[in-house]
């Protein structure tokens, strides 16, 4: 059996991978939870004392009623409103992207599964 190679650019490469990337599952759901975080929440930091030290720590302002909540809230709403459809370990990075901006063409900075 004889195997055919094609040679492709780097830019029939990339509408290739984002035609993909949008028919996935995958994607599908990232872009749902990435909506859903845009439309109904904002970045912001708070300095909280920790045994006489300040760090920052990530915080989500819900554009709604300008309540703020903790990530380690924010993920357990997000594992309850997306329960069966994705895992936590999914949720936990999407989260951490999204507050830091690493979503990059579709993708999340590290290669995580949806169960």
């Amino acid at each position: 059996m004889m195997t055919k190679k094609i040679r492709i650019t780097e830019s029939q490469y990339n509408n290739l991978r984002k035609a993909l990337i949008i028919e996935g599952d995958y994607h599908v759901i990232l872009n749902n939870i990435l909506e859903d975080l845009d439309k109904n929440y904002e970045r912001v930091t708070a300095v909280v004392n920790d045994y006489n030290d300040y760090r920052e720590e990530p915080r989500f302002k819900v554009k709604v009623d300008d309540s703020v909540t903790s990530a380690k809230q924010m993920l357990e709403y997000m594992k309850i409103k997306y329960h069966g459809v994705c895992g936590e370990d999914f949720l936990k990075q999407v989260i951490d992207d999204w507050y830091h901006n690493n979503i990059n063409d579709g993708s999340l900075s590290k290669n995580i599964t949806l169960k």
